[in-house]
């Protein structure tokens, strides 16, 4: 039987379980780079799904992430988040779509992120409502910086 040694463990405490809980879905766990130049949107993609069906936050950990597909969040309560300036999501040709098309998207949470988007024109950051009772109700976007968008929205 092997044996391990004590130093370099860290606890599994309640303030390590706490900050586990809180960071929510790493977009890094999931395969991404976040190195401005590798395709890190398979990862991305899979992480929102992750977060979708549990409820978490997305987090983007410091780096470039470089996304080719739009990124469509349409659920309630969705917070997308990183560690300010120095997450930056670069969009090649596309965005980050709230999409409240044909249900209300309650209380979405961006922030402490920078928005890159490139190619052709579109917007970086699109929330998407459609008609009669839908829409997205409640937006919230705090310390995100959006560059490179075009037309009538962010």
């Amino acid at each position: 039987m092997a044996t391990f040694p004590a130093a370099g463990l860290i606890p599994w405490d309640a303030a390590l379980q706490a900050y586990i809980a809180n960071r929510g879905i790493d977009v890094v766990d999931y395969g991404a780079t976040g190195d401005g130049t590798t395709d890190d949107t398979t990862a991305v993609a899979a992480a929102i799904a992750a977060a979708k069906a549990s409820g978490q936050s997305v987090y983007f950990s410091k780096g470039t992430y470089k996304i080719t597909s739009t990124q469509t969040i349409d659920w309630d309560y969705a917070t997308i988040r990183g560690d300010g300036a120095a997450s930056v999501l670069n969009f090649v040709g596309c965005g980050l779509k709230v999409d409240g098309s044909s249900a209300y998207r309650l209380r979405t949470t961006i922030r402490d992120l920078r928005i890159n988007r490139t190619g052709t024109a579109g917007p970086a950051l699109l929330l998407q409502g459609g008609s009669g009772s839908t829409g997205v109700a409640r937006f919230t976007i705090d310390n995100v910086d959006v560059k490179g968008s075009t037309g009538d929205c962010l």
